[in-house]
C-alpha cells in the first residue's frame, strides 16, 4: 500500500514540474501535455489495479504486466533517443551558422579598421591578444573591438 502512494505521489510530482518548465510552440505544448496526462492517468491506475496490467499485457500476447511495461520502455527510450538526435543535429545547424556569421562580421569589421587606419599602420594585427578580465577567455583586439 505505501508503495503505491509514494508512486502514485512521484508520478503526479513529475507530471507538476513538467508541465510547468515545457517549451516549444503552441502546438508541441498541448500534444505534450496530453500525452503526459494520459500516461499518468495510465501510470495511476495500473499502480492502483496492478492485475489490469497483466490483464492487458495477456491481451497483446505478452506474459506478464512488468514485461509490458518494460517492452513499453524501451520504445519510449527510443523514441526519446530518435527526438534528441534531431534536436543536436538541428542546433548543431544553427550553431555553424551563427559560427560562419560572426567570422564573416569579424572579418568585415577588421576590414574596416584597416580601412580608417592611416597609411602603413596596421591599427588592429590578427595576432594581438587583449588580456581578458579574470574568468574570460583570451580573444583577438578584432572579436574585443566589436563588443
Amino acid at each position: 500500500m505505501w508503495i503505491q502512494v509514494l508512486l502514485v505521489v512521484g508520478l503526479v510530482a513529475f507530471a507538476f514540474i513538467d508541465l510547468r518548465n515545457g517549451g516549444g510552440g503552441a502546438r508541441h505544448q498541448a500534444l505534450r501535455r496530453i500525452g503526459l496526462v494520459a500516461f499518468i492517468g495510465l501510470g495511476i491506475f495500473s499502480i492502483l489495479f496492478p492485475e489490469w496490467l497483466g490483464w492487458v499485457a495477456g491481451l497483446v500476447g505478452v506474459g506478464r504486466g512488468a514485461d509490458l511495461v518494460f517492452y513499453a520502455l524501451v520504445v519510449a527510450f527510443l523514441f526519446y533517443v530518435a527526438t534528441n538526435h534531431r534536436r543536436f543535429v538541428a542546433l548543431d545547424r544553427k550553431l555553424t551558422i551563427l559560427a560562419r556569421q560572426l567570422a564573416l562580421t569579424e572579418a568585415k569589421l577588421h576590414d574596416r579598421h584597416q580601412d580608417d587606419a592611416p597609411a602603413g599602420i596596421d591599427p588592429l594585427p590578427q595576432d594581438t591578444q587583449v588580456n581578458p578580465p579574470d574568468g574570460e577567455p583570451a580573444r583577438s583586439a578584432v572579436t574585443r573591438a566589436s563588443r
